[in-house]
């Protein structure tokens, strides 16, 4: 082969080494830095929990039992057969991003985790997500929407 014809090949070549050496650097950065998942705030302590052979105590004032319906959009957290401790919010202060919430959506009561608080003109607002979905609610969720803090989960 002539240098002529051959300049091309290598030069080519080497571009595809490139974007080869390019393409698998991102591969390797987004599997190593993989985004880290929202979690719960720490609504109970340490010392609010006693697990003994026979029974665990949770004291928490105000808790009630909590069951999930199967509609997959907190899979693979929360689905049918799932069972929840949850509590009535005092205030805003006690949701934190991360939290699993009920919330009044019309009829409905839909169980989403809060990805985002913000205000407008009305005050707070919260941004909710299924885990499972692919995209964020598309309504603002007040305070006075939230009907209950999911606690704990029991499988």
């Amino acid at each position: 082969m002539e240098k002529s014809t051959l300049f091309p090949i290598i030069l080519l070549a080497i571009i595809i080494a490139l974007f080869a050496n390019m393409a698998l650097g991102l591969i390797s950065q987004d599997s190593i830095k993989a985004a880290e998942k929202l979690s719960p705030s720490d609504t109970i302590k340490e010392d609010q929990i006693k697990v003994y052979s026979d029974e665990v105590v949770i004291n928490v004032s105000g808790a009630e039992w909590s069951e999930y319906t199967d509609t997959n959009s907190m899979d693979p957290v929360i689905d049918s057969g799932a069972n929840g401790i949850v509590i009535k919010p005092k205030s805003e202060s006690d949701l934190k991003i991360g939290d699993i919430v009920s919330y009044q959506q019309g009829i409905d009561l839909v169980v989403h985790r809060i990805v985002g608080i913000g205000s407008d003109e009305l005050g707070t607002f919260y941004t909710m997500k299924g885990d499972n979905n692919s995209s964020s609610d598309p309504e603002k969720v007040r305070f006075n929407q939230v009907r209950y803090k999911t606690i704990a989960i029991i499988y």
